[in-house]
């Protein structure tokens, strides 16, 4: 995927959530380990820590993300929800 502000190629990858942890964005391949995985170990696997609150309320759970490295921008593909 394009970045729409640069033109440069976005890396895909996932936004993983537990109720307990920070957010983490991992680059597509990568795994998370709940009880493992420190903001040292997230950088080494190329990802990025947030230090907020996660979304959600069940452990486990992400978002597909792609991520502009140049542009410090991230485009998520949301589903719809059956009304």
């Amino acid at each position: 995927m394009k970045c729409p502000y640069c033109g440069k190629e976005m890396i895909q990858g996932y936004i993983w959530s537990d109720p307990l942890k920070p957010m983490v964005w991992l680059p597509e391949g990568e795994e998370l380990s709940f009880l493992r995985d420190t903001e040292k170990t997230v950088e080494k696997k190329n990802g990025i820590y947030w230090k907020r609150k996660p979304f959600g309320s069940h452990s486990e759970k992400r978002i597909e993300l792609h991520i502009c490295q140049n542009c410090n921008v991230g485009i998520a593909k949301l589903d719809k929800k059956e009304k």
